[in-house]
């Protein structure tokens, strides 16, 4: 799926989306992104015993019309993490640019007053 010249050829409207934003180089981040995934997959990062061991508030989210992430994957995170919540946006998909973001932001905004998490900058 991260393949810029399959990109091209099947997705021509998203191609020009990621060109706009990224210009001449939006070729080299989809392949770059394409390595990064493999990597975090192959060397995984985030296995069980790892998730379980975070002790920091986690905010997880799902868009409901994801198709690179599954609501099975989402919930067994949720799950291990031990000071978790989760939220699935409606009539979302995986790409930031379908949300909602008035929705998201108050989500977000809600999780970091409630749980009284620290931001740093």
């Amino acid at each position: 799926m991260l393949n810029p010249e399959l990109i091209l050829e099947k997705v021509p409207a998203f191609a020009k989306s990621l060109e706009a934003k990224h210009a001449k180089k939006w070729k080299e981040l989809v392949v770059k992104t394409a390595l990064m995934m493999k990597e975090i997959g192959e060397k995984n990062f985030l296995n069980g015993d790892a998730i379980k061991s975070l002790r920091t508030p986690v905010l997880l989210g799902l868009a409901d019309k994801d198709q690179m992430v599954t609501l099975d994957e989402t919930v067994n995170v949720f799950r291990n993490l031990p000071d978790a919540a989760m939220y699935m946006l409606p009539n979302s998909k995986h790409q930031i640019e379908s949300v909602n973001v008035e929705f998201l932001s108050k989500l977000i905004l809600d999780f970091v007053i409630n749980e009284q998490v620290e931001i740093h900058r």
